[in-house]
């Protein structure tokens, strides 16, 4: 593990998420703990998730945008699989 890589990997796949996505982000951001990423990977909604994703700015945020809607597993994995933690 280097500096680089955080002791933590949150990850929320989201989809048509404009409702609560950015309640969801404010609490893990407003965690003691910071040695944390936030991945959020926005699933091609077609409400405003990926608006309210990067209305945040803090360099612990990450968000990716699906070109077009994966299955459910698909974009977790994806979410997973994006993190810079990994076992």
């Amino acid at each position: 593990m280097t500096a680089a890589t955080p002791a933590v990997s949150v990850c929320v796949p989201a989809y048509q998420a404009e409702r609560f996505l950015g309640a969801t982000m404010r609490s893990v951001l407003a965690q003691n703990f910071d040695n944390f990423e936030l991945v959020v990977v926005d699933n091609a909604s077609t409400d405003r998730t990926e608006v309210v994703a990067h209305s945040f700015d803090d360099c612990r945020i990450r968000v990716i945008r699906n070109s077009r809607v994966l299955p459910l597993a698909e974009n977790w994995n994806l979410a997973v699989h994006s993190s810079r933690r990994h076992w």
